[in-house]
């Protein structure tokens, strides 16, 4: 790294309420998920695991299947590739940094769940019969990845461009759609809540870190308020 860059990111690493709970964030994640990782590889039964699949398979119905389809949809790769090459068609040229964080937030999660799946082969669930065709290992969740290392960083790149009353809605918004995805593969009876959470853990740093480093190096928007 270049000296201008080290001097950039020196600058970026400021103690205050910004850095404590993003350090907070990041060592929650982290622990939440190595605590449930060895409980997998222990082969150990997640009792809470059981009673929240139980609930949602007695509040099943045709119209709710089809929403938590469409919302996990939202989440898979045949939606989020075709999204990230229109956003490279629209964002190169002038917003290429944003661009970057996107790709590299979601590419990234892609990776840690490959490799995640692989190293604990956890079969997904089967008390009840799967609302969706799936393949693979259940642990962790990869849409429950892709929307957190998706939706996030996107209300991210959006919030520094608009007003600031906006911000609080957008990052309410995003959060609630990324909860969304993750109770859609619950109901939908394909993961365990587990393999959701540990998802969301071990992705939060991931996306604290492609955040942070786009706020050291890109180019402040030209319309921010």
């Amino acid at each position: 790294m270049s000296r201008f860059g080290l001097a950039r990111l020196r600058a970026c690493v400021r103690w205050g309420w910004p850095l404590i709970i993003s350090l907070i964030a990041i060592s929650l994640g982290l622990t939440i998920f190595l605590a449930l990782a060895e409980d997998v590889l222990e082969q150990e039964a997640f009792a809470l695991d059981q009673t929240i699949l139980a609930a949602l398979a007695a509040a099943a119905s045709p119209a709710l299947t089809r929403f938590m389809l469409l919302v996990t949809d939202s989440a898979a790769d045949v939606f989020l590739v075709p999204v990230l090459l229109v956003l490279l068609l629209v964002w190169w040229r002038n917003r290429r940094a944003d661009w970057l964080a996107l790709f590299i937030s979601v590419a990234g999660a892609f990776a840690l769940n490959f490799l995640a799946k692989n190293i604990f082969d956890r079969a997904r669930p089967d008390l009840f019969p799967h609302l969706q065709e799936v393949g693979g290992y259940s642990f962790p969740s990869g849409h429950s990845q892709a929307a957190m290392a998706f939706y996030p960083v996107l209300a991210y790149l959006i919030a520094r461009r608009v007003d600031p009353k906006w911000r609080i809605p957008i990052y309410i918004a995003a959060g609630v759609w990324v909860t969304l995805v993750g109770l859609s593969r619950n109901y939908l009876a394909v993961h365990y809540p587990s393999d959701v959470l540990a998802a969301f853990a071990v992705t939060v740093p991931w996306v604290i870190a492609v955040i942070f480093v786009h706020q050291c190096y890109a180019p402040p928007p030209k319309h921010s308020t």
